[in-house]
């Protein structure tokens, strides 16, 4: 997007091929993708909030002389904030960002918060505003959520009316 609107930009390499390519070679590829993404000039993409609210919710311990868990869902507005959670969480969320100017896409991230006040990201949720579902959620390095955060996101997605498509 630019002070003229949307600019049309072909693929950035038109003539590349896996074929006669190894898995590890691939491999490599895609870590160097990832490398670029988190030193991208932030630029600093922005866009409104939508209309879904953060979840906050505690979960005691088993353990009474322990604080609870605090467990948020928080909506990223931003490429920065899409990095940041990227490189937490070792995937490809900062590609997003244009989509998420466009309208196309709401990220949100579900994290635990422990006593201490460390914030640790747990998985990064896409919605799709137009469907009002949730199309995608992935932990660490892309890998599927666990259990509980599974549980987490289904109550935020009844409270929010999102479907669950993933």
């Amino acid at each position: 997007m630019t002070g003229q609107g949307l600019r049309l930009v072909g693929p950035p390499e038109p003539w590349f091929s896996i074929k006669g390519r190894s898995l590890a070679s691939i491999q490599r590829l895609v870590d160097a993708w990832h490398r670029r993404l988190g030193r991208q000039a932030a630029g600093a993409l922005v866009w409104p909030r939508s209309r879904q609210q953060p979840l906050m919710y505690e979960q005691r311990q088993l353990d009474s002389e322990l604080p609870p868990v605090r467990w948020e869902i928080v909506e990223l507005t931003s490429s920065i904030d899409l990095r940041i959670e990227g490189q937490a969480l070792q995937h490809c969320v900062a590609s997003y960002a244009r989509w998420c100017v466009l309208g196309l896409s709401r990220i949100w991230s579900l994290r635990r918060v422990t006593g201490s006040s460390q914030v640790v990201p747990v998985a990064t949720i896409e919605v799709n505003p137009r469907a009002r579902a949730i199309v995608q959620a992935r932990g660490l390095r892309n890998r599927t959520v666990s259990y509980r955060a599974r549980e987490l996101i289904a109550l935020w997605a009844r409270r929010e009316s999102l479907a669950l498509r993933c």
